[in-house]
């Protein structure tokens, strides 16, 4: 899924290391974001993991974070994977398949 460019204000600079440790990239002649094949691997396989551990609360930041901290390593301080969650945040929430509403059978 496709982020505008500059969305996040501060997090400009969250979107840049991103960029860096290759989990965005920017498409020629576009001003968004687009996750890469690294990226959704690392999402798979913490998502696997989630599910071996039987985590059910749902929240995607856990996932991403998981992710985050095995691509950008050590390093990362707390502060910096925070800001990357939160920029990563709402392009992930825009890959997901919208869920459709419960159809009412008695409409």
């Amino acid at each position: 899924m496709l982020e505008p460019l500059g969305q996040h204000g501060s997090g400009d600079a969250a979107l840049r290391r991103l960029e860096r440790i290759g989990v965005l990239s920017r498409p020629p002649h576009t001003d968004r974001w687009r996750t890469t094949r690294r990226w959704q691997g690392a999402m798979a396989r913490a998502a696997l993991l989630l599910i071996h551990q039987h985590e059910t609360t749902g929240d995607p930041r856990i996932p991403i974070a998981m992710a985050l901290v095995h691509l950008a390593g050590p390093s990362a301080s707390d502060a910096e994977l925070t800001e990357m969650v939160d920029a990563l945040l709402p392009i992930e929430l825009g890959t997901w398949p919208m869920r459709q509403p419960p159809h009412d059978a008695a409409h």
